[in-house]
């Protein structure tokens, strides 16, 4: 909550200062336009992480200082944002792993690459 107002019911929008709206030109971008340049970029540590959140079964980081959760439980993935600061944390995507090994890791690289797309462009909710 901030200033009473519930922000769980809002996107989040641009910031009302221009100063830094010139210097996070990311934040103007839809986030899904981003996607494949990230995985282009990290495709390594993505393929590590799908890898490790494939066999652990939960992953729990910060990236650019927001926390964030990837969980595999009874064959469902789940990719969570935390609007304050690891309090709690909102779904922003959940997907089925079908029995192919390759398109599960396919697909939890892709959700990692949006779950930080999302975070840079600052397309989530924050309290």
């Amino acid at each position: 909550m901030k200033n009473g107002t519930a922000t769980s019911y809002y996107e989040s929008g641009p910031q009302k200062n221009p100063i830094l709206n010139k210097i996070n030109i990311l934040e103007r971008i839809n986030y899904w336009k981003i996607v494949p340049i990230l995985k282009l970029i990290h495709q390594w540590r993505y393929e590590k992480e799908a890898h490790l959140v494939l066999k652990s079964g939960l992953i729990q980081s910060k990236r650019n200082g927001v926390h964030v959760r990837y969980v595999i439980k009874n064959k469902t993935s789940s990719f969570d944002i935390s609007p304050d600061q690891g309090k709690t944390y909102l779904n922003y995507l959940r997907g089925k792993l079908s029995g192919n090994a390759e398109d599960n890791l396919i697909d939890i690289i892709n959700s990692i690459a949006t779950i930080e797309a999302r975070i840079k462009t600052r397309s989530y909710k924050i309290y």
